[in-house]
Formats: structure tokens, sequence, C-alpha cells
């Protein structure tokens, strides 16, 4: 019997899987016009593409830990962020206002440890304050654009959020993921 609801759920999440991967799942089509499910699934999967090639080619200024760690907390920071602006205020979402989307899961665990992968380890702790501060504006303006694609194929929606909260969020968030890396940095030393 457990052995039979197992192969069910596994059957069921392989077909999620491969639903995704092809964009053609219902719960946002009854949403959504069937184009921009298309635009949806071909903007989440370039973006995967583009950030894993560039993770894999980049040359690495960062540890595996540091990697590894920085990215724990960048999830926990968007999943505790998200938990209150997306279900307490109601400010926000992604894909479908209906349901918690599984599709979701692929912006918080890939999407997002990415962009910090890539912001972290091209940021350029050497120099001058200057260049800390284009790299800063730079990137702020960089996610403040992708979220505003996100939101016109329709990953993310607003219901009270605006697009310039985010402008002034981004260079916050940027910088908490600096003072994270330092903190990861404090402890390996200390364990040392």
């Amino acid at each position: 019997m457990f052995s039979r609801s197992c192969n069910r759920a596994l059957s069921s999440l392989i077909a999620r899987i491969r639903l995704i991967i092809l964009g053609t799942f219902t719960d946002i089509t009854i949403l959504q016009n069937k184009g921009k499910v298309t635009y949806i699934m071909i903007l989440l999967i370039v973006t995967m593409i583009t950030f894993f090639l560039i993770i894999v080619f980049m040359p690495k200024r960062l540890t595996i830990i540091e990697f590894y760690s920085t990215s724990l907390g960048t999830i926990i920071l968007q999943m505790t962020t998200d938990y209150v602006l997306q279900f307490k205020y109601h400010l926000y979402g992604y894909f479908s206002r209906k349901s918690v989307d599984f599709e979701a899961l692929l912006v918080f665990f890939i999407v997002f440890p990415s962009i910090n992968i890539i912001y972290l380890n091209f940021f350029p702790a050497q120099s001058g304050i200057f260049k800390k501060i284009i790299y800063f504006v730079g990137f702020s303006a960089f996610a403040t654009a992708y979220e505003w694609l996100t939101v016109q194929t329709g990953i993310f929606y607003y219901t009270g959020w605006k697009l310039w909260y985010s402008s002034i969020v981004y260079p916050v968030l940027f910088i908490i993921l600096l003072l994270n890396l330092t903190l990861v940095r404090k402890i390996i030393s200390l364990s040392k």
C-alpha cells in the first residue's frame, strides 16, 4: 500500500516536472492566456540556463562552502520575506493567485541562489567605494529590470506591491548578502 502510494506520488511529481518543462501546466493556463504561459517558461528556462552557464564558467572567487551557505541564507531570507509579504499582507505572488505553485520552487531554489552566487562572486571587494556603489546600483537596476520582466510574463504579479518599492529594497538586500558572506567567512575562520 505504502509502495503504491509512493509510486503514485513519484509519477505525479515526474508528470508535473514534464509539464513545467513543456510550459503547459493547467493552473496557469486558467489564469493567463496560452501565449503568456509560453513566455513564462521561456523566460524561466533561459534564465536558469544563463545563470547556470555564468556560474560554471566564471572565475571562482568564493569557496564552495561560501557559495552553499550564502545560498541557503538567500533562500531563508526569500522564503521568510515571501511568507510575510505574500501570504500575510498579499502584496505580490508567483504564478497563480489560486494555489501554491511548484514552479515557484524553481525561482526560490535556482534563480535566487544563482543571482546571489553571481553577485557575491563578482563583488569588487578590493576596489574603492565608487566602484562598489556602481556595482550596487548596477545590480539593483538589473534586479529591478528583471522583476519588471517577470511581472510582464506572469512569473510574478503585484496585488499591492509597486516596482519602485523593489528598487529601494534591492540595494538593502544586496548589502544583507554581503553581511551574510562576512558572517560566513568569520564562522569559517573561527572553526579552523
